[in-house]
């Protein structure tokens, strides 16, 4: 993880969750952010497999398409802590509610899901980056009900055999 002053390591070494506390006590932060390719030297040791990487997802994705490395690289869209978007106003605006009312409802209504999704659409090819995210549905499972059906066609001529052809060869 880029050590640029996140709540993460300490939230990790504070868990209550074992699980939490060994990451956390595992967890190398790289302290130079070289503004280029800041997370340069981390993926490098992604592709070693000696690391994994916490880090913001968006730009992750939008770095391995720049460096076309999604095709070697599992990117786990989890989101551990909520993050909000946030605008900055000078002190004592009357406007603050009025912001915060109508973005929530802008945000509700799927706005910026979409605008996010065209963007994001627009700079990388979906086809290239391997996913993990999703519904299992009939097409992902298709093999095992073809292999189920064979099966059942195998174990039927089988019976059939034992049943009627072999009695009468002994």
């Amino acid at each position: 993880m880029l050590d640029y002053g996140s709540f993460i390591p300490g939230a990790l070494l504070t868990s209550s969750n074992p699980s939490m506390v060994t990451i956390g006590e595992r967890l190398y932060l790289e302290p130079t952010i070289i503004l280029s390719n800041p997370y340069g030297v981390l993926l490098d040791k992604v592709l070693e497999g000696t690391h994994a990487l916490i880090g913001s997802t968006d730009y992750l994705k939008y770095d391995l398409h720049r460096q076309n490395l999604t095709h070697l690289i599992y990117i786990m869209d989890q989101k551990i802590f909520k993050s909000y978007l946030s605008w900055f106003f000078p002190k004592h605006t009357p406007y603050t509610d009025l912001f915060s009312y109508h973005l929530t409802r802008v945000v509700e209504t799927g706005i910026f899901q979409y605008r996010y999704d065209t963007h994001m659409g627009a700079l990388l090819v979906k086809s290239q980056q391997v996913h993990g995210d999703g519904v299992l549905n009939l097409g992902h499972l298709q093999g095992a009900f073809i292999v189920l059906a064979l099966g059942l066609v195998a174990a039927s001529l089988t019976l059939m055999l034992e049943r009627f052809v072999w009695p009468s060869l002994t």
